[in-house]
């Protein structure tokens, strides 16, 4: 990496072994074989307190326990500023020392399943500013869901990225193929089971009375006159710039939809399943034979104008 260039070499002589490992340290984790999906840390290869900065080519993705052993290794490089990070990585607050590198990823997981969720979250249900959701979508629309199906690493990087060619070599893939082995198939908590069933296990001997009556309050609600928007505007309720930002949404929307029938229909293209080979005319075509379903229209033509993949299949136009 030509960051590590910007790195100083360490003031000792035996140092530098550590300098070297952390080199190579930093160097092999996209390679490594890891099952964890999430609760990563994002590493400063080169520290901030170093000089380093908040950029794509800085920040690496470690587990808790790689980005403790990352800081160990500098702190034995014999930087003086890494060793208050590995300080307060290492000590409670009585300054004794409570953790290895393992602890610290024990710890780390208990304390992120301690915290607040849902309704005891203290930010459940309120509402994001215009300017928040802004920050958003512009953080999000300039970047690109990267996976590797052998080491079950997934990253966030910018489209433009200069290592984004490496990274694909390395055998990543555009998208986030695993998310559908959880909310699909086996990984779905409702995997199997119908309303039914549920029903059934929570009112044995009356459950067709409670289902049915279910159904039938179902049917009337938000329906008509019963809903509550009937007759408003749907955006009458919005600031102006939360209204400037879903029309910035809406338009972006639009303009990628038109921009593909134009190319469908211009230069007389077909819609390319790679993984299948085979080729439709139309996108709800595509859709019901390789999803089954009449409703993935949009998700494939977000899939060839962004040159990611859904569900495990990716898509392309190709020539007649």
């Amino acid at each position: 990496m030509e960051l590590f260039k910007e790195i100083s070499l360490p003031e000792k002589e035996e140092n530098y072994y550590h300098y070297i490992r952390y080199q190579r340290f930093i160097e092999s984790r996209p390679l490594r074989e890891n099952k964890r999906k999430r609760g990563f840390h994002w590493h400063h290869i080169l520290p901030k307190s170093m000089g380093g900065e908040d950029t794509d080519s800085n920040l690496i993705l470690l587990t808790p326990r790689e980005h403790f052993i990352a800081h160990m290794i500098l702190w034995k490089c014999g930087y003086p500023k890494m060793i208050h990070a590995l300080w307060y990585m290492t000590h409670n607050g009585n300054n004794k020392i409570c953790f290895t590198a393992r602890q610290y990823e024990s710890f780390y997981n208990d304390y992120i399943k301690s915290q607040p969720k849902g309704k005891n979250h203290p930010l459940h249900g309120s509402k994001k500013s215009a300017a928040h959701i802004l920050k958003i979508i512009e953080f999000t629309s300039n970047r690109i869901h990267l996976y590797n199906p052998t080491t079950k690493e997934n990253m966030l990087i910018k489209k433009d990225d200069s290592k984004l060619e490496n990274y694909l070599e390395l055998g990543f893939i555009k998208g986030r193929p695993w998310l559908s082995d959880i909310v699909s198939g086996e990984g779905n908590g409702m995997y199997n089971t119908s309303v039914v069933d549920i029903w059934k296990e929570k009112y044995p001997d009356t459950w067709e009375e409670h289902y049915n009556s279910w159904i039938e309050s179902f049917k009337k609600v938000n329906k008509g006159k019963n809903n509550p928007m009937y007759g408003k505007n749907a955006y009458e309720k919005l600031s102006e710039d939360e209204y400037v930002c879903t029309m910035k949404k809406k338009e972006e929307s639009m303009s990628k939809m038109w921009e593909f029938k134009r190319m469908l229909e211009e230069k007389n293209l077909k819609i390319k399943c790679i993984e299948t080979n085979e080729i439709f005319d139309s996108l709800n075509e595509a859709s019901n034979k390789v999803y089954k379903s009449n409703k993935k229209s949009g998700k494939i033509r977000n899939c060839v104008m962004d040159k990611i993949s859904y569900r495990n299949f990716t898509w392309e136009l190709v020539n007649e």
